[in-house]
């Protein structure tokens, strides 16, 4: 049984993957209420409460006659231990989980199956610093690595980090996103190119599609 275990939860809905290796995927959304960081760019600041579900409950609600992949997200979806269960529940229901995480809390405990998109904060997102390095040892080919990127300074701290921790040999899936509000892509498109590094730019196209107000999802 299942029920026992229950998550706040901000809201579950289904849409368009916005961001990130999977962009434009039809997706089940399960967004995790709370976080352990403030990121300037936060457009979720308001996830700190909601109603309480159990594991059953929010299987129901993202099952649906079309399988989509189940992502889940926040908010900061490790800050509440039932979230590795439901986690391990969908999996064995032979669901496709992808699992977003700020990379502040240990990824040890994760089902492996499940695909992560992992941050990385930049020191111009007010939360930097906060990567647990040893999270490293978690990512796979499979997963994502994301900088969400505010400045030039920004830019380029990443990819000295990318070099500094060889990220590109843990997975090629390594994402620059311009943080909405702060730089405009075709400024960030602008710095990669001559960079030498083959990371991919994402734009956040839910902000596009149904306007800036949107949720990152």
């Amino acid at each position: 049984m299942t029920s026992q275990h229950i998550l706040r939860i901000n809201e579950i809905f289904t849409s368009i993957q916005g961001e990130g290796a999977h962009v434009g995927r039809p997706m089940h959304f399960v967004r995790v209420s709370g976080c352990n960081l403030n990121c300037v760019y936060c457009d979720t600041i308001e996830n700190k409460s909601g109603p309480y579900f159990s594991i059953d409950e929010i299987i129901e609600k993202v099952s649906s006659p079309w399988i989509y992949p189940v992502f889940i997200t926040g908010g900061e979806p490790l800050m509440q231990e039932e979230s590795l269960f439901l986690i391990i529940q969908l999996l064995s229901g032979n669901r496709e989980v992808h699992l977003e995480t700020n990379g502040s809390l240990d990824l040890n405990a994760v089902a492996p199956k499940a695909i992560k998109s992992v941050d990385i904060k930049t020191p111009g997102s007010g939360a930097g610093g906060s990567f647990l390095k040893s999270n490293l040892d978690f990512i796979t080919v499979r997963d994502d690595i994301k900088f969400v990127i505010t400045s030039k300074d920004d830019f380029d701290w990443a990819v000295d980090i990318t070099k500094e921790w060889k990220l590109l040999e843990k997975t090629p899936n390594l994402i620059f996103q311009p943080a909405w509000g702060f730089i405009e892509p075709a400024s960030l498109a602008e710095w990669i190119l001559p960079c030498g590094l083959p990371v991919r730019l994402s734009i956040q196209i839910h902000k596009h599609i149904w306007g800036p107000d949107t949720k990152g999802v």
